[in-house]
């Protein structure tokens, strides 16, 4: 899935520094990492896949380009461009910001890391008949048996029951 950070100049990034260094009242300073975090930034791929998107925002946070809310300021960025270019159910979006917001901040475990990745790959590829999926909670599991012309899907799970849901609630294994 790939996602256009075209958009995102180095300006928007020192714009949402500032704003969020206002609204916490704390001074938006320029720190030791500020200029390769911009070169790094400036180069950056236009399109790229979401996962490099992360990767990129993660690299710059860890140069710590500015004095305070670092984390806060690349997790904005990239969660509003996942808002505004990724095409899925609100939960969905929820979850996959969440993870993304994570990564960003270096706090994800390697269960996060897998779980954002499937995420990833769910959202950009179709169920199709045959697919292990499970709920987003992971407490119900199955097998997707058929796509219904409304976009509907039904899975069986291990015991038998078929279970027709939206596509949005569920995730491959």
């Amino acid at each position: 899935m790939n996602i256009d950070l075209s958009a995102c100049t180095w300006e928007f990034v020192e714009i949402t520094n500032r704003g969020l260094c206002a609204n916490g009242k704390v001074l938006h300073r320029r720190a030791e990492g500020y200029a390769t975090a911009r070169q790094l930034w400036d180069e950056r791929p236009i399109p790229c896949s979401l996962m490099d998107g992360l990767d990129l925002a993660r690299q710059a946070h860890g140069l710590a380009p500015f004095m305070f809310l670092n984390g806060p300021t690349f997790a904005s960025v990239l969660s509003g461009v996942m808002g505004r270019q990724i095409r899925t159910s609100a939960a969905k979006l929820k979850v996959l910001t969440s993870l993304a917001v994570h990564y960003v901040a270096g706090n994800i475990t390697t269960e996060e890391k897998t779980a954002l990745v499937t995420l990833l790959d769910n959202v950009a590829t179709p169920l199709q008949i045959g697919d292990a999926v499970q709920t987003l909670k992971g407490s119900v599991s199955g097998k997707v048996v058929e796509i219904l012309p409304d976009g509907c899907v039904k899975y069986q799970t291990a015991c038998g029951i078929i279970i027709k849901t939206t596509p949005d609630a569920l995730v491959k294994r």
